[in-house]
């Protein structure tokens, strides 16, 4: 930790979560004098063949882009990336399901996503920061006294007896539960799925061909997204399976062996017996809209400023999309613009609107029409998957759009 100074800087990030971190770097590389609060990582530990994080993000080829021009892509333990190649969508969980197929190599693209696991990319982040001139804070975000004054925003930080941290702009960069965002009276809509997301990793006898698979299923969301393959080419998978509470308590109460019996039946042994490579995780779900991303010397990025559904796996590259904006908002500012003036936040919560409310809709749409749509519409459900199937401009747009590039 740097030695502490009671100058007045010009940004101060209140979470050290991969969002906050990368904005951090950013915006340290765009001139600006940063503090970022947050509590200190666990120590890393060495990461082995058989030991595999089950939080993964699937990065798309703009967050891809914003890491490496902030040099972390470079520190990342490439061995432990996957590449998605082709993606197949199916209609139900059924062995005849109707599938909607998606190609890299289609949409003229070098790949639809790396997955990569959060400990990988975490640690890469956190090796990126100590180049960079920034003062880190090693404290909880989830207490402490915020205040906005006309000029500046103050953030006193555990113990409540330390000197208060004092900036120009505050990020809350601090997730869901946003301390900022409640702080700041930006506490918008909230909504409850009642699904859980079942996470966890496997290895199973046959190749996953660098191919992402999901199913849309009377049982939930069932998602299964490649990790490296083995030295003997046998495909390792890491599963996301959305599903009632109820049916989230069954799995979770599963020995590992059996959750992976359970997973393996559930897509028809498409990969031959599975191996536990990790123990399960089960997180609640949710949807989540700040009533606005900016205030009054305020600014939101993130799960502090929206949650979408995880069945598109865009959570993640959302907030990298926030941290690209914004960093470019304000590194582009005029030279006489305070960073913290409202106005100039305004031009980052009008450029985040669109692409945000897209998603949000998007993934909710999907929700309702596959868990609260009428059973009988579910032939439709088929033949829409048939008739998209053959339209290879509408898979082009889809494609590019998820992954920030232009069709």
């Amino acid at each position: 930790m740097k030695a502490p100074s009671q100058r007045m800087l010009d940004v101060l990030i209140a979470g050290r979560g991969p969002v906050g971190l990368a904005l951090a770097i950013a915006l340290d590389r765009a001139g600006l004098s940063v503090a970022l609060v947050g509590p200190s990582p666990v120590a890393p530990k060495p990461l082995t063949s058989h030991d595999w994080d089950p939080r993964v993000y699937a990065l798309s080829s703009s967050t891809l882009a914003l890491l490496n021009e902030l040099h972390v892509w470079d520190l990342v333990d490439l061995d432990r990336v996957a590449p998605v190649y082709a993606m197949k969508v199916f209609s139900d969980a059924g062995a005849d399901a109707q599938s909607v197929d998606f190609s890299a190599y289609s949409a003229g693209l070098d790949a639809l996503a790396q997955i990569i696991e959060h400990r990988n990319l975490t640690q890469a982040l956190e090796r990126a920061l100590r180049f960079r001139d920034i003062r880190v804070v090693e404290s909880g975000v989830g207490g402490g006294d915020i205040e906005v004054f006309p000029g500046h925003a103050e953030w006193r930080a555990e113990p409540t007896s330390a000197e208060p941290l004092r900036a120009r702009l505050l990020i809350g960069a601090d997730g869901a539960r946003s301390r900022v965002r409640a702080a700041m009276g930006l506490d918008g809509s909230r909504h409850e799925y009642d699904q859980h997301a079942v996470v966890a990793n496997f290895l199973g006898e046959h190749s996953h061909l660098d191919t992402a698979r999901q199913w849309f299923g009377d049982d939930g969301v069932l998602a299964l997204l490649p990790l490296p393959l083995d030295e003997q080419r046998r495909g390792r998978v890491s599963l996301v399976w959305s599903v009632s509470g109820e049916r989230a308590a069954e799995l979770m109460a599963l020995t590992a062996e059996g959750l992976a019996v359970t997973v393996s039946n559930a897509v028809h042994g498409q990969f031959g017996r599975f191996e536990p490579l990790s123990s399960a995780q089960c997180l609640p779900l949710m949807r989540l809209s700040a009533r606005a991303l900016v205030a009054s010397r305020v600014a939101l990025v993130g799960d502090a400023g929206h949650v979408i559904h995880p069945m598109a796996g865009q959570g993640m590259n959302l907030g990298f999309g926030d941290v690209a904006t914004l960093a470019r908002v304000l590194g582009q500012r005029e030279a006489e613009r305070d960073c913290g003036e409202i106005t100039l936040l305004r031009r980052y919560a009008r450029a985040r609107a669109e692409p945000v409310l897209a998603m949000t809709l998007a993934t909710d749409g999907l929700y309702r029409m596959f868990y609260q749509a009428p059973a009988q519409i579910a032939p439709l459900r088929n033949l829409a998957f048939r008739a998209l199937n053959q339209l290879a401009f509408a898979k082009r747009w889809m494609v590019t759009q998820a992954a920030g590039a232009t069709p």
